[in-house]
């Protein structure tokens, strides 16, 4: 059927701007043409050149092919599939024109010249030069990506499996994907909430949408991942704080759009902008905000700056570590655990004042210890970061765990690369024999009948058949009478095998029918033994032996009958002498028809070898292509066991492997969890004395046992022969007041002690709250404003404790208490140093009088 008018497809060739292209590749609207003068590939739009006035088809592909189909672009492919399926059109343009892509200019490379080589020779070719290249590709495959790059252009040769759409959440089941993402929009806007509790959640939806036990909730492990996924596939936040996060940024555009036409899409910035407000002045100011620039100076003798000598040289995050660094805190970054998604994490300033504060929000809070612990990452960074604080991780672990990290990688390489060279060490002696066995029967070999054990003369035989050139003509003929004479040969062992098959028969009925015939001669004896009982003066055979009467007919004489049985013994004779020797001929036939049989198995397995070889070289088209096909088998293998076969290489990589393992074994030694872990349960040792000494003085309940700090939680724990018991089971703001000042006073002590890098202050705001209920002692402060002896007596307690660690460390910690508590004692009153009461403040109102607001 002719083709319609202005329809190309891949492979014509066609007129174009005053030159002659061939299309390599219909992409939708566009097209790609590959320029036979040499001047490269144009990608245009096929409007344009189906509107070109001088454009022509000049040379049509074949007719009867199906129209090319229209494909997306590959940009949404990775770069790999992409770079893959570009260098796939690369190898089958050269297959089919014998030239690498628009470089008509050079001569086609050896073995794909069209002039020359046939296409079924330049497929073999281009399937022996990819197999020596390290990719098993076969002439089939050469030309299936042949015929997928003509029906479908360069989109037919990327792998179908990547073409796929597949799913963010997996195989999970979409009812349970739609249970868990309802689950997450109702609790938008509310507190963080437990995964275990949304997964209860999501159970009874199911319920209540499907009927119970329908639909199976996934286990604990698979539920948490597939809500992570649908959480970041819906943009929905798992906790609070990600919920504040996310709704202080602008909504992104998370689909890829697409526009054809200008103004059809308009995309509007949402980039915050500076507001400026004009004040009474008429001034414009720009607004507050908060930022995280700042200044830092470091001398002996510095001075507050003025506001003109304000200049912006750092950051907070800079300014965090410069100080950090100032108070000891060194590079002590850990590592995750193996298999961990956790970012390394590097102890610094901020971590330290996390133990140095306490609001009236935290001081008297049972769930949390430290300040902002409620924050899940502050959490895990207190968890990962108090053991260096307590001294228990070395300075140099970051760089000493570093080290063991490359020092790992680098063993495994080198034990991995060891193992490559011994597996091909092992594997040589077997491959090259196989590979010389395939040269032979391919006649590669100038000497048919070379056989060796040694490597070296194998090599050297596989080398020479590796540039074998053997003459076109009749060497199919030749392969092909070498198969027909071993067809022969089995088809004469064969008929060789019915023939002694039918002898074997042959003597097998005469060995039934000589069993038969004795046993019938044996039988007619026995009849004749009888003889013995007639008498010898027997009348004859006219009288009957028992009566004596004259017989009608006579009897055979006694001497007839024994002529008789004496014949039939010597038959019987004559049988038993024969069997013997029909015996020793069935052995004969066994022994012949064994032996032709083991010739029988050796021409067949010839023929099963040579019948395997085609099969797996489905597609080549005579000897010539099978010996391409070999020899750059040969030549690929040869070239990787160039080197991994060397004893000299082997030994070198032993020496590699050994070597890394020592390092790895030196540099865990010296990062002994063992020792971190007995230098841990030391401090905490020290730690949790000072506790249980503190708990006492304040008479906390459960305090008369030991009191620990349990850094898991972290909380604090107390012990007694009862069973332990965790702050969050002890009752009673006063008490939760008392274990929070007994952990930091016994933390700081340790700190202090051993000059840790923690900053030497502890702040503490209204710790005395649970005791001063009413707005007007909150306001008066005084112990006589409590009801209870015993409360007066524990906030007394706890200044003092306060009072005396102070004293014990000085002039090295301090502690800084906002409270309403104003006690009578001397040394209370000594330590006080603002009193914000009766009209003073700690922002004056002079300040807004003088300062006022614009």
């Amino acid at each position: 059927m002719k083709r319609p008018v202005g329809v190309v497809e891949v492979g014509d060739r066609i007129r174009f701007d005053g030159g002659t292209h061939v299309v390599a590749g219909l992409d939708g609207p566009r097209c790609r043409l590959v320029a036979e003068e040499g001047t490269g590939v144009q990608v245009l739009l096929l409007t344009q050149v189906l509107g070109a006035q001088d454009f022509a088809v000049l040379d049509a592909s074949r007719p009867g092919r199906s129209r090319v189909p229209v494909h997306g672009p590959l940009d949404g492919l990775d770069a790999p599939v992409r770079e893959k399926a570009l260098t796939w059109e690369r190898h089958i343009l050269e297959v089919e024109t014998g030239h690498i892509g628009s470089r008509r200019d050079w001569p086609p490379r050896p073995g794909y010249d069209p002039a020359v080589y046939g296409l079924a020779e330049r497929e073999a070719a281009k399937a022996a030069e990819l197999t020596a290249a390290g990719e098993q590709v076969s002439v089939a495959t050469v030309r299936r990506m042949r015929a997928r790059y003509r029906e479908q252009g360069v989109w037919g040769l990327v792998d179908g499996r990547l073409k796929r759409e597949r799913s963010a959440f997996g195989r999970a089941d979409p009812r349970v994907v739609a249970a868990i993402k309802r689950a997450l929009e109702e609790q938008q806007g509310q507190s963080t909430g437990t995964l275990s509790r949304l997964r209860r959640q999501v159970g009874w939806l199911l319920e209540d949408a499907h009927g119970p036990g329908v639909v199976a909730v996934p286990s604990v492990a698979t539920f948490n991942r597939l809500v992570r996924s649908v959480a970041e596939q819906e943009q929905l936040a798992l906790t609070a704080a990600g919920q504040r996060r996310r709704a202080s940024r602008p909504v992104p555009v998370f689909t890829p759009t697409v526009a054809t036409l200008p103004g059809e899409l308009v995309m509007m910035d949402s980039t915050l902008l500076d507001v400026m407000v004009v004040c009474e002045d008429g001034q414009a100011r720009p607004a507050a905000k908060s930022v995280t620039t700042a200044m830092i100076e470091v001398g002996s003798d510095l001075g507050i700056p003025e506001l003109s000598e304000l200049r912006l040289n750092t950051d907070s995050t800079q300014l965090r570590q410069q100080i950090g660094r100032r108070i000891g805190i060194g590079d002590t970054r850990s590592e995750p655990a193996a298999g961990s998604l956790a970012a390394p994490l590097s102890a610094n300033l901020g971590h330290a004042v996390l133990l140095c504060l306490q609001n009236q929000d935290e001081v008297a809070s049972k769930k949390i210890l430290f300040h902002r612990q409620n924050d899940r990452d502050i959490a895990n960074s207190l968890k990962a970061t108090i053991p260096y604080f307590l001294g228990a991780v070395p300075e140099d672990q970051a760089a000493l765990q570093q080290q063991l990290l490359q020092a790992k990688r680098a063993q495994r390489s080198a034990e991995n690369r060891l193992k490559a060279a011994q597996e091909a060490n092992q594997a040589v002696e077997s491959q090259l024999q196989s590979l010389l066995g395939e040269a032979r029967v391919h006649g590669l070999l100038a000497d048919d009948s070379f056989s060796s054990a040694d490597r070296d003369m194998v090599i050297e035989a596989l080398r020479q058949a590796s540039s074998f050139r053997p003459a076109r003509p009749g060497a199919d003929e030749e392969q092909r009478r070498q198969e027909l004479l071993l067809s022969e040969q089995s088809a004469a062992l064969r008929r060789q095998l019915r023939s002694l098959a039918e002898e074997r028969q042959l003597l097998n009925d005469l060995e039934s029918q000589a069993a038969g015939y004795s046993g019938a001669v044996t039988r007619g004896m026995s009849r004749l033994s009888a003889l013995s009982l007639v008498p010898d003066g027997f009348p004859g055979e006219h009288s009957c032996p028992l009566c004596g009467n004259e017989l009608t007919e006579p009897d055979p004489t006694v001497a007839a009958m024994h002529t008789t049985l004496e014949d039939l013994r010597g038959q019987l004779d004559s049988v038993r002498a024969v069997q013997p020797r029909r015996e020793q001929a069935l052995r004969e036939i066994e022994q012949v028809s064994a032996r032709l049989r083991e010739e029988l198995r050796g021409i067949e397995g010839a023929l099963s070898v040579i019948a395997e070889q085609r099969s797996e070289q489905a597609g080549l088209l005579g000897q010539a292509e099978a010996q391409a096909y070999t020899r750059g088998r040969i030549s690929a293998y040869l070239s990787q066991i160039s080197t991994t076969t060397d004893n000299g290489h082997l030994q070198r990589l032993q020496a590699d492997a050994a070597m890394a393992q020592q390092l790895v074994q030196g540099l865990e030694e010296q990062l002994d969890n063992d020792a971190v872990d007995e230098k841990l349960t030391h401090s905490l040792g020290y730690v949790s004395g000072k506790m249980t000494s503190h708990a006492r003085f304040l008479n906390l309940e459960h305090g008369g046992g030991l009191v620990r700090l349990n850094l898991k939680k972290p909380t604090v724990v107390t012990d007694a022969p009862a069973g332990s018991t965790e702050l969050l089971r002890i009752g009673s703001g006063k008490n939760h007041v008392g274990y929070h000042l007994a952990a930091h006073l016994a933390l700081h002590q340790y700190f202090t002690a051993n000059s840790r890098p923690v900053p030497r202050f502890l702040m503490l705001d209204q710790p005395t709250q649970p005791y001063y209920p009413s707005d007007m002692a909150k306001a008066r402060g005084r112990l006589e404003d409590l009801a209870l002896d015993e409360d007066r007596e524990t906030v007394t307690r706890l200044f003092q404790l306060m009072h005396q660690v102070v004293a014990e460390l000085a002039p090295d910690f301090q502690i800084i208490v906002s409270d309403h508590a104003d006690l009578p004692h001397t040394w209370y009153q000594a330590s006080v140093r603002y009193n914000w009461r009766n009209g003073e403040k700690l922002i004056p109102t002079t300040w807004l009088d003088t300062n006022p607001t614009p």
